[in-house]
């Protein structure tokens, strides 16, 4: 068809992705900022390897990555090992969420689809098979294999460090909810930065949707920041039609703005969140945090004072690097905003 040429043709010449720009922090402050922070990261869901925003963090941070599979999980510690660039590493064995679900974990053809919900082959189909009929070859289950379940609040007293976790990252297709819901009573009140992804379709059967995981967040003092939306065609239809794509999932940021009762964050959460945002390249919001008339105080005791030129220049440092870099997904089938901005 002419409009799939000339999408080929456009991406021949817009060049090929490049791999996620690191950007060390070199100025001596910035790093005593960051290490005071004591940042404390749960990348669940993190086959190949924890979410690369967070190289920024390494250094400064202590990472617990969960991989219940144990092939897995052994390649995940050995490649930790390997790179050895974190501070402090812990791997966690277990699955994570409430009693509530299923220890079954379903293993898929293309692992990363993997989930202890089943697949919605009827969802699925319609989106994801180049017929509209019959499950895609990579999101057949393949094997099945029990997992230990944990809940969150439990694996803080499991895993020494564990305590006053800053940031979850969670990629867990469909159990995001139930992992999160499984640590309100000791851990989510620590956590400044929720990184999840979310389902506005369900891929996976009785799996919560984003309205769901986004009221959740809303009602703990979470606000939503970012949102990379990836949008894909449905295949139901035998006419090679040009269609606009569909909104299927997304994956979303959320910073904490207040407490669950309604009180502001102290000055040591400030801190920890400007850190944060300053790891993910929001730079104006790090700065509004450290111009709070609170923070003044905090900042002069502990040495910070104009912190905010040391964040600029890093904030300049990211621009050049990444305005080197051109990312363009035009696949007929798929939009990601991820792919369209770093």
């Amino acid at each position: 068809m002419m409009w799939q040429k000339i999408l080929k043709k456009i991406q021949k010449h817009v060049g090929r992705k490049k791999e996620f720009p690191n950007i060390p922090i070199d100025s001596e402050r910035l790093k005593a900022f960051f290490l005071r922070a004591t940042l404390r990261i749960l990348d669940v869901g993190a086959r190949g390897g924890p979410l690369k925003h967070f190289q920024a963090f390494a250094p400064f941070a202590h990472l617990f990555l969960c991989e219940p599979e144990k092939n897995e999980a052994d390649k995940l510690e050995e490649k930790m090992k390997r790179k050895g660039t974190w501070r402090d590493v812990t791997i966690i064995r277990e699955a994570l969420g409430t009693n509530h679900m299923p220890s079954r974990l379903f293993i898929t053809r293309q692992p990363g689809l993997s989930s202890l919900f089943s697949v919605n082959e009827e969802v699925v189909s319609a989106y994801y098979s180049p017929s509209g009929k019959g499950l895609p070859e990579e999101w057949e289950v393949v094997d099945g294999i029990s997992v230990s379940l944990m809940s969150l609040d439990d694996a803080v007293s499991h895993y020494d460090g564990m305590k006053n976790l800053s940031v979850i990252k969670l990629d867990t297709q469909g159990t995001e909810l139930d992992i999160l819901q499984s640590g309100e009573k000791k851990v989510l009140s620590s956590v400044l930065a929720v990184h999840v992804e979310m389902e506005e379709v369900p891929l996976y059967r009785d799996q919560p949707l984003i309205a769901d995981v986004h009221g959740f967040l809303a009602h703990h003092g979470f606000r939503l920041i970012d949102l990379k939306r990836s949008m894909v065609r449905k295949q139901n239809s035998n006419k090679p039609v040009f269609s606009k794509k569909e909104f299927v999932y997304a994956h979303a940021l959320y910073f904490r703005e207040r407490h669950e009762d309604g009180t502001s964050l102290t000055p040591d959460e400030y801190h920890k969140l400007a850190a944060i945002a300053c790891g993910f390249w929001f730079f104006d919001y790090a700065i509004g945090l450290l111009e709070k008339p609170e923070m003044r105080a905090y900042l002069a005791n502990h040495e910070f004072m104009g912190i905010e030129q040391d964040i600029v220049n890093y904030s300049i440092a990211v621009a050049k690097s990444i305005s080197r870099y051109k990312r363009f997904n035009v696949s007929g089938d798929a939009y990601q905003d991820k792919d369209h901005e770093w």
